[in-house]
């Protein structure tokens, strides 16, 4: 009950103390030592208090993220990269919690099939494959061989703001690459990334070999779309995912039963609020 306490007679509309019961609250989730009682406690909290509360100090969707990662027979909890751990930081279980969130997205809106057009043919350039990553399982086969952030894409890649290729060498995957709007000539495609793996820089040759494989292109001039293309989420694997959680935890109402947009934007919302409040800084919040 000691988040319950610290949040009972919080005022809402008072910024300092919002960001005093802030700091309270986050060294309260580092001291705790088992994760279902403090899954336990944030969840109660919930239910009773304020919406502004919540958002104000902590965040729901990192309790389902630490239930899941105990979960260990569940599909969900293969989606998570680093899993909550008791002597875990407050900064590393946001940013955790987050990426999961991403991944269970890429899922929900990119089966294969959803995306057909790569914008750019693949092909093999001096002795480089470059192939396109079109659905989720590629995305997530990519994210895992290079240990990189390829499966933080999902809402990019659905909103066509972007592409992502696999480049290899004799099966090897060597680095990943991003093909976006060029930043100063509008209308034309460029490699906004190219990565090695764990994100680090890619050789010289695999650079050389990216820009001979782009000069090569047909379909370089691409506008951008007005409107982004509506491709829904799927609901059905939404509630295949979440209902181990649901029936362990009375129906977890706080969850949505549909799987929508304005559902995931509340919840990148929500977690980029608690992030700023608890002064966690990166680009998974902007």
């Amino acid at each position: 009950d000691k988040i319950r306490q610290l949040l009972e007679s919080l005022d809402v509309n008072d910024s300092k103390k919002l960001q005093q019961t802030a700091k309270k609250v986050q060294q309260t989730i580092l001291n705790a030592a088992m994760p279902p009682e403090l899954a336990l406690e944030i969840e109660n909290a919930y239910r009773c208090l304020p919406w502004k509360a919540i958002v104000a100090a902590l965040n729901y969707h990192v309790a389902v993220y630490a239930w899941y990662s105990r979960a260990t027979h569940t599909q969900a909890n293969s989606l998570i990269v680093v899993p909550w751990r008791s002597e875990i930081a407050f900064d590393t279980a946001i940013c955790a919690a987050k990426s999961w969130l991403n991944r269970t997205r890429l899922v929900l809106q990119l089966a294969p099939g959803v995306i057909e057009d790569a914008w750019l043919k693949g092909g093999k350039v001096k002795g480089y494959d470059f192939i396109p990553l079109l659905d989720r399982n590629e995305i997530l086969a990519e994210a895992r061989a290079m240990q990189n952030c390829a499966d933080q894409y999902a809402e990019h890649l659905a909103d066509d703001k972007c592409r992502l290729f696999s480049v290899r060498r004799d099966s090897e995957h060597v680095a990943s690459l991003e093909i976006g709007p060029h930043s100063r000539e509008a209308g034309m495609l460029a490699i906004t990334q190219l990565k090695g793996r764990h994100n680090m820089a890619a050789p010289l040759n695999v650079w050389q070999a990216a820009y001979a494989w782009l000069a090569g292109q047909n379909g370089l001039r691409r506008l951008p779309p007005r409107i982004p293309p509506e491709r829904r989420l799927d609901t059905a694997t939404w509630r295949q995912l979440m209902l181990p959680y649901r029936r362990r935890k009375d129906g977890a109402p706080w969850l949505p039963s549909t799987a929508t947009h304005d559902a995931f934007d509340s919840f990148n919302m929500e977690m980029s609020d608690l992030a700023r409040r608890g002064g966690v800084s990166s680009w998974l919040f902007t």
